[in-house]
């Protein structure tokens, strides 16, 4: 990356004083983001000791020459030490500390926070949002400048949540809905977190990395470096697919260690007795039908058993939902990871219908939503649409209702505006504010055109 003359003053300006707390903070982003700074800066460095260097022998040998007893100089025409001497003096004391701080930069490092590494920082927030500080403090309001160090635990909290965090340059760390990560202490040419429960997405940058991406998940240990692959995991399973290059999987219960090259993947669980085995990524289907009363894909809400009158039905849960500048509501949701609940990729295209049946105790209007990932590639947003109560039908009795997905819209337009060609994640509902009573007895995802009226 080239240096401008600009970014040239800046440095000169912060060795040489005085800057502002501003300038100072330009100049430590302008050395951890730019190589070139960092080199210009070390190259002024070696020229500015060489030259203290010189001058300190200058000095030692006018002060050999001295009498003891009258300090006199013997060879008259030998100065004293001057103030450009004494300039030099204190650059070289300034360059000193300058270089242990351009060694830290060089190995990955920043000083800021009580001179704690920055691990990682967010770059997109959406939903709600818990981020555990290392400092014991805990807090909701989290935006996209907030920076992370080792000890940080961050949670995306929502079903229509994520975020979307900068760890090396331009690549990106994107934590699903309901997932959690850990900042873990890394040495030096490492980015270590740990992935509590969730899903992740590893994007690299578009510059080769030269530092190793370490993931430890409750189930496995992943690294790699530059390449494109998201992990998804429970506390007992563990899902590592690789899109692009190829990621290092070791079981952790075992110490087996296996690689997975692009377009494989390696389903990991605590349960199984089998050694790990790299299979190729499944191909895509695009019908799915959610399976109770296992509910190994509830992510949120409460999984009901039957009743003489009732099948088994997932029942809403409360959530507190922030808003920027206002009071919070309290939603009621039900969520379903789906890719728990499929051993295939679930693709999405035109002619898509998602059906809902379910039912609320009091007249509401319900927000259906779901969340998707580009095929062989990361997070690709989320999608939502609201039905109308008396499209439900009377409170209290079974709904039945089936939502083409053309009548969802994109959260936000970035980054997909459409979900046809994306692979289905998560889904969900929920009501705003009063608590329905909501219910979900069963959603499935259906292709082809619609039936005949």
């Amino acid at each position: 990356m080239s240096l401008s003359d600009a970014d040239r003053e800046l440095l000169m300006r912060f060795l040489d004083g005085p800057v502002t707390d501003q300038e100072t903070h330009q100049a430590h982003q302008l050395l951890r983001a730019n190589e070139t700074a960092r080199s210009f800066l070390q190259e002024v460095a070696e020229q500015a000791v060489l030259i203290a260097d010189l001058d300190r022998l200058a000095t030692g040998r006018v002060d050999a020459l001295r009498f003891p007893s009258t300090g006199s100089v013997v060879n008259p025409a030998l100065p004293e030490t001057t103030g450009m001497t004494w300039m030099l003096r204190t650059w070289a004391v300034r360059f000193a500390a300058l270089m242990l701080m351009l060694s830290v930069a060089v190995s990955g490092y920043s000083y800021w926070s009580n001179v704690k590494p920055l691990a990682a920082q967010i770059t997109n927030v959406r939903g709600i949002v818990q981020l555990h500080g290392s400092d014991g403090q805990s807090r909701t309001e989290v935006d996209s400048l907030q920076r992370l160090v080792a000890g940080d635990v961050l949670e995306s909290r929502s079903c229509d949540g994520w975020i979307e965090l900068k760890f090396d340059r331009d690549s990106l760390l994107t934590i699903a809905a309901h997932s959690g990560i850990r900042v873990l202490r890394s040495p030096p040419l490492e980015r270590r977190f740990e992935l509590l429960t969730g899903t992740l997405w590893v994007s690299p940058g578009s510059v080769e990395s030269r530092q190793t991406l370490f993931i430890r998940t409750p189930v496995a240990d992943i690294e790699a470096a530059n390449s494109l692959m998201n992990i998804q995991t429970s506390d007992t399973q563990t899902v590592v697919r690789v899109h692009q290059g190829q990621a290092r999987v070791t079981l952790r219960l075992s110490g087996e260690s296996i690689v997975v090259p692009a377009a494989q993947q390696v389903n990991l669980s605590l349960a199984s007795g089998f050694a790990p085995s790299v299979i190729p990524q499944p191909k895509p289907v695009d019908s799915w039908s959610l399976q109770l009363p296992q509910g190994l894909g509830v992510s949120y809400g409460t999984l009901l058993p039957s009743t003489e009158s009732q099948p088994v039905r997932i029942l809403s849960a409360p959530l507190l939902w922030p808003l920027q500048d206002r009071e919070p509501i309290l939603l009621h949701v039900v969520g379903v990871a789906a890719w728990k609940c499929s051993e295939q990729p679930l693709q999405l295209s035109a002619q898509s219908r998602l059906r809902f049946r379910g039912r609320t105790q009091r007249p509401q209007l319900v927000r259906f939503g779901f969340s998707t990932q580009k095929l062989l590639g990361v997070f690709a947003g989320k999608f939502e649409t609201d039905v109308a109560a008396h499209r439900l039908g009377p409170a209290g009795e079974v709904w039945e209702i089936e939502i083409p997905l053309s009548d969802f819209t994109a959260l936000h337009p970035q980054p997909s505006s459409s979900p046809f060609g994306l692979e289905l994640t998560d889904v969900y509902a929920l009501t705003v504010v009063e608590d329905a009573g909501l219910e979900i007895h069963h959603i499935e995802l259906l292709s082809g055109p619609d039936p005949a009226p």
